[in-house]
């Protein structure tokens, strides 16, 4: 099926890798042993047009894949950038369907045989079991419940492989979905992983008082507020703050993978540039703005203007570095550091 669909392609695009949803039954330590539920093939059209896209999408639509009743769906992939910068913050939206992806070690600075081999035969299963980021009954301390109702338990698991890597699997990957009934009533969606409007919400009505305070009487002809996060809301994990990237277990997981990392390719540069990468995502920048009538400030419209200026730039931001920070620092015994990938994925119509 694989290779009728990229005959199909017919080398109009690079095909980049595949996705091989993949089912590994409890207590099974291999990926061959799983059966093949379905494939996706990515394919880099960075450099078309959206025209040239369009037609492709149509040509392919037509087109009959071998063992297949149907050529399938189609979807546009962003490779977000790790770590974010504010072109790329603005450009998120407030939902969405997410892929976090994972590259195998295959055993990389283990120097006995028994060890690689052990390593070779269980990151598949172990992957599976650990890297779908909302799973609390395995990652409860990297996410925490009410973070966790971002997303639904329905979760899709799938089998990396490049082309070249015939026979074997370069690594795993989850798309992850939502409750449908948990999309806010103005928004028009069907699938979508992750829904940060309830923690946008939450914070602003949670922080009046302590981050913010509304506009006092008699300045509604020139309204003005200041807007302070550098308290952080301990009792509330929908504050950033108590989230992962910013625990002291991150800060331990960030020595050890560096450690990992200095015996997988004794590399310092690029050790280096990971602490760079790293420390980026994990230093705390708590928002502090002066917000007036040039950011649409109106008397009573305090926490809309505080939602939309401040606070959902600033969830967005936080929202993906924790996710990634995840990838980097969960297993790098099995996973390969720095090549940990989350893509924002959108069906076509």
């Amino acid at each position: 099926m694989r290779d009728s669909m990229i005959e199909i392609m017919d080398e109009r695009a690079r095909h980049l890798l595949t996705h091989e949803s993949n089912l590994i039954m409890k207590g099974q330590t291999r990926s061959r042993a799983g059966s093949i539920g379905g494939l996706r093939l990515v394919f880099d059209i960075g450099s078309m047009d959206s025209q040239s896209v369009e037609n492709l999408v149509n040509s392919l639509r037509e087109s009959q894949v071998m063992n297949a009743s149907s050529s399938g769906n189609f979807f546009t992939a962003w490779n977000i950038p790790i770590p974010l910068d504010l072109d790329s913050i603005s450009e998120l939206p407030m939902t969405g369907t997410i892929v976090i992806s994972t590259q195998f070690t295959h055993g990389l600075g283990q120097t006995e045989a028994k060890s690689i081999n052990t390593i070779q035969q269980n990151q598949a299963k172990e992957t599976k079991n650990w890297l779908n980021f909302s799973d609390r009954t395995k990652n409860k301390n990297y996410i925490s419940s009410e973070l966790s109702e971002c997303f639904s338990d329905e979760s899709y698991w799938y089998l990396v492989k490049f082309p070249g890597s015939e026979g074997g699997s370069s690594g795993g990957a989850y798309q992850l979905t939502y409750a449908i009934d948990k999309a806010p009533a103005h928004e028009e969606t069907t699938s979508t992983s992750w829904v940060l409007h309830d923690i946008v919400d939450e914070l602003a009505t949670r922080s009046k008082g302590i981050w913010w305070n509304p506009v006092e009487g008699g300045d509604e002809a020139n309204p003005r507020i200041q807007f302070d996060a550098s308290k952080p809301l301990v009792d509330l994990s929908f504050d950033p703050h108590n989230w992962y990237l910013h625990s002291p277990l991150a800060e331990r997981n960030r020595e050890t993978m560096t450690k990992i990392e200095m015996l997988q390719s004794e590399d310092s540069n690029l050790v280096d540039e990971l602490e760079y990468v790293l420390g980026r995502m994990m230093r705390p920048r708590r928002p502090k703005r002066s917000l007036g009538i040039e950011a649409g400030l109106v008397a009573g419209y305090e926490e809309v203007v505080i939602k939309q200026e401040v606070l959902s730039p600033w969830v967005r931001k936080e929202f993906f570095h924790n996710i990634a920070l995840f990838l980097y620092t969960r297993s790098p015994k099995y996973w390969r550091n720095g090549q940990a990938e989350i893509w924002l994925i959108d069906r076509m119509p």
